[in-house]
């Protein structure tokens, strides 16, 4: 910042959310551009409720930490 010199840099973002963002997009709730800009690889998850034989892996991992 301050520079007038063009700076490369490689940026990864990770975003999550329990909203549908394509909805939100519709109703104006969300920037469209934005979300392009972010939805480049969707990775569906299903809620952990729904996954509950991951709960124990998950325990052993955070209480090894």
């Amino acid at each position: 910042m301050g520079s007038r010199e063009p700076l490369r840099f490689d940026v990864r973002l990770i975003a999550a959310t329990n909203r549908l963002l394509e909805d939100e997009v519709k109703k104006g709730t969300f920037r469209e551009d934005l979300f392009y800009r972010i939805n480049v690889i969707t990775i569906p998850l299903p809620p952990l409720r729904d996954r509950k034989e991951d709960v124990p892996l998950l325990v052993n991992h955070f209480l090894q930490k």
